[in-house]
């Protein structure tokens, strides 16, 4: 019995030691993706794969090699353009690496649940990557635009996305898995981010876009793409953007542009607290909305004494004044323009009367959201930052206090 002991010790010790994986190829035998662009042209899908230049990373290799090759393929479905762009590619594609996703608007208004399927089913897709909708132009245009700051165009679009989603509250960073979740999810309709290109979209290829010390052609994040159901319908303004990536936690700071007089209050708003409630009165829902957070004052041109705390509190009042007109702005944008709830009263809804909301479900975005009562409240605390105490006016001018 103890030799028979020992034995399985050293057969479970072994063990550790070994390892398999049904589909592990090597590396040298994979094109890495790392972005994707899904267009329609003339009725059919076309794919484009932007793949890493895995003999530009060779110490040997040429200059003057691009860092990455587009591969592209069109289909009657997504899945036979894609395997048709391994026609051309003398490795075989792997979509692990993949950092975003590339959907044009055609794509967008009618066929993303088709986008969506065939990704869930990948086996080798890690549902991290990002998903963007292009703007204005072809998603396989956004792929190819070169960036003198980043190696390959899918990282300079997450990058950007990622900086314009936490620094500004324009964009939001959702990934793949997350905006699948909102589309599953009752009573809540998704959101994405949209990109487009500043300037000429063939000069944006090619490499004397990177020898420039301001190039020619730029990938820029746009405003938020709004979704009703499964479907694109239309776009946000920037104040809009930023108001509902705030209500729904998708960002850590954003900016706000007060009017005051003849000039603007800017300021660098945070640490956000969001609460949305929901009641029934006399069968009928009803929305609050209760926003709190931190201020500080980036420019301001005013002849005002920032040491006066009357004179702050009338700034504090005015900031949250517009904050809120800013959601009233956005909120009937999406209740009377697009019917679209993105906000997620309905969800909220949803778990606390799970019974009105099944009964009413079909009628949620076209009879019921559209005047629903939704109640807003703002609380800011605002606070002069830097060396300066003053506006420079009122320091040029010799005003102290």
């Amino acid at each position: 019995m103890k030799r028979k002991h020992k034995l399985f010790l050293v057969i479970l010790f072994c063990s550790f030691f070994l390892g398999g994986c049904y589909n592990y190829r090597e590396l040298e035998t994979l094109a890495i993706v790392t972005g994707l662009s899904i267009d329609k042209v003339d009725n059919q899908y076309q794919v484009g794969t932007l793949i890493a230049n895995s003999k530009k990373q060779d110490a040997s290799s040429k200059e003057g090699q691009s860092q990455t090759i587009v591969y592209t393929g069109t289909g009657n479905s997504v899945t036979e353009a894609f395997y048709n762009i391994d026609l051309k590619s003398p490795k075989r594609l792997y979509v692990g690496h993949m950092a975003v996703i590339v959907i044009s608007e055609d794509i967008a208004k009618t066929d993303l649940l088709k986008i969506t399927d065939i990704m869930l089913r990948s086996p080798e897709s890690r549902k991290k990557f990002y998903l963007v909708v292009s703007r204005g132009v072809k998603a396989s245009d956004i792929l190819k635009v070169t960036s003198p700051l980043e190696s390959y165009p899918s990282q300079n679009v997450s990058m950007n996305l990622k900086n314009t989603a936490t620094y500004q509250g324009i964009a939001t960073d959702i990934t793949y898995s997350e905006f699948l979740a909102t589309i599953l999810e009752p009573g809540i309709n998704p959101t994405l981010p949209s990109i487009t290109i500043k300037g000429d979209e063939e000069k944006g290829a090619k490499k004397e876009n990177l020898e420039q010390t301001t190039p020619e052609t730029k990938v820029i994040m746009d405003t938020l793409s709004i979704f009703k159901d499964d479907k694109l319908v239309g776009y946000t303004t920037k104040e809009e953007s930023r108001v509902i990536n705030i209500l729904n936690n998708r960002t850590q700071y954003s900016i706000l542009m007060a009017p005051y007089q003849d000039t603007y209050i800017s300021e660098h708003i945070s640490d956000f607290k969001v609460k949305k409630k929901a009641v029934l009165k006399n069968g009928k829902p009803e929305i609050s909305i209760q926003l709190s957070a931190k201020g500080s004052i980036n420019e301001f041109n005013a002849d005002v004494d920032l040491n006066n705390p009357e004179e702050i509190d009338k700034l504090k009042k005015l900031s949250e004044k517009q904050l809120k007109q800013d959601i009233i702005d956005s909120l009937e944008k999406t209740q009377q323009k697009y019917h679209s709830d993105i906000y997620g009263f309905g969800a909220i809804l949803y778990r606390k009367y799970p019974d009105y909301y099944k009964k009413n479900e079909k009628r949620w975005d076209e009879e019921i959201y559209p005047h629903l009562d939704v109640k807003v409240k703002v609380s800011l605390d605002l606070e002069t930052k830097g060396s300066l105490e003053q506006t420079i006016r009122r320091a040029k001018d010799g005003k102290t206090s």
